[in-house]
């Protein structure tokens, strides 16, 4: 997902703020890599491509639409190798 299409604030309600139907895909795949993680020791890796002074608000972003693996810690914010 692009950083400049998300909503400038994270609030409670962030399936309003990306489409209900998207939001649910969201957590599909959120459960999908829970279950990799689970079953193969598959840890995930997202790749950010902005500045990493806005880390901490990624992260938050990350956490509304990969909130199991993000509580399970079982993610990576990584920089893309060029």
């Amino acid at each position: 997902m692009y950083y400049n299409l998300f909503p400038a604030r994270v609030d409670g309600n962030i399936g309003h703020a990306i489409g209900e139907g998207n939001y649910g895909q969201w957590l599909e795949l959120d459960r999908l890599l829970v279950q990799l993680w689970e079953s193969h020791s598959i840890r995930t890796r997202l790749i950010c491509t902005i500045l990493t002074e806005q880390e901490q608000e990624l992260g938050d972003y990350f956490g509304c639409l990969f909130p199991e693996i993000t509580k399970r810690g079982i993610v990576d914010l990584v920089e893309p190798v060029l």
